[in-house]
């Protein structure tokens, strides 16, 4: 009989006060961070303060929600193992089964604390296409003859989904060089830009666009400085023979499959007759970013 009231009091208690929550923050340098939310949390790595009344036992449970699970004793969520313990007792409360903690003649603080792995990598996260913010699970405190505290336990990708990129992007070259240019000599030099998925793409094509930003640019136009001086040449880039100007976007396709890539000849040119009255041992610069936006 004693098991049977103590399943209706966690099933169906007679009342259920959400106060705060534990949070479960993965970063992108792939550590965990845990810290809690609300009334009875201390904002530190997931600790909760409990209170206990004199003369009244408790029962905590760890239970999952949603596609959780219970697995050796632990929450297992969204390729996260996370366990509760409770500092007075000293004893971890086992996923799915009440911990019943005796009355005490003197109220007393329940120090709990929570803890988290990750059984996957970040990207295996991102991959699952998760909310910013999913329950994971929830922890009760229930005390006898009254109303239970419920924490929720949730898991916050925002900071993962704000850092993650899925695509990167690098030149062959860090430096382009034209070239001796002359009045009646054009310049031309290309450069390749490979383009690559990460890890956290799924393997479906991958459209995107790709923009360029330079130091030098105005009015629309892509220039060179001369150093010494304050002399401005303009010049062009190309994409397959179509020019980009810094108001321009170059769409692609990444191919189906994992980390899949393709490579961009990007094509840079300079008119002779853009550099007449420059001194001859003119130095012309400039530096170019390119910007690659997944738009799915």
């Amino acid at each position: 009989m004693r098991l049977s009231l103590l399943t209706i009091l966690l099933l169906a208690p007679l009342a259920v006060l959400a106060q705060g929550a534990i949070i479960v923050q993965p970063q992108p340098n792939g550590s965990l961070r845990l810290f809690s939310e609300g009334q009875h949390g201390d904002g530190r790595s997931g600790s909760l303060s409990l209170l206990q009344p004199a003369n009244k036992a408790v029962i905590l449970l760890l239970q999952p929600v949603g596609d959780g699970r219970c697995e050796n004793n632990e929450l297992i969520a969204a390729s996260l193992a996370l366990s509760i313990h409770s500092s007075s007792p000293g004893t971890q409360l086992r996923c799915g089964q009440p911990l019943q903690l005796a009355a005490s003649s003197q109220e007393r603080w329940i120090h709990l604390h929570a803890s988290a792995f990750s059984r996957a990598h970040g990207s295996t996260l991102m991959r699952q296409a998760l909310p910013p913010r999913l329950q994971l699970g929830s922890f009760s405190f229930s005390v006898e003859g009254e109303s239970s505290i419920l924490t929720p336990l949730y898991l916050d990708l925002h900071v993962l989904q704000n850092t993650a990129s899925t695509v990167s992007a690098s030149f062959d070259k860090s430096a382009l060089i034209f070239g001796d240019v002359g009045p009646f000599q054009d310049a031309k030099s290309s450069v390749r830009l490979r383009l690559t998925k990460t890890d956290i793409a799924n393997s479906e094509p991958l459209s995107y666009k790709l923009t360029f930003e330079s130091s030098q640019q105005q009015h629309n136009q892509w220039r060179l400085r001369s150093t010494p001086g304050e002399n401005f040449v303009p010049y062009k880039i190309a994409i397959a023979d179509v020019a980009i100007a810094p108001d321009g976007i170059y769409r692609g396709i990444l191919p189906a499959g994992e980390m899949s890539s393709a490579q961009l000849e990007v094509q840079f040119s300079l008119m002779g007759k853009e550099i007449r009255g420059i001194p001859a041992g003119t130095r012309l610069h400039d530096t170019l970013t390119a910007i690659v936006i997944p738009e799915s």
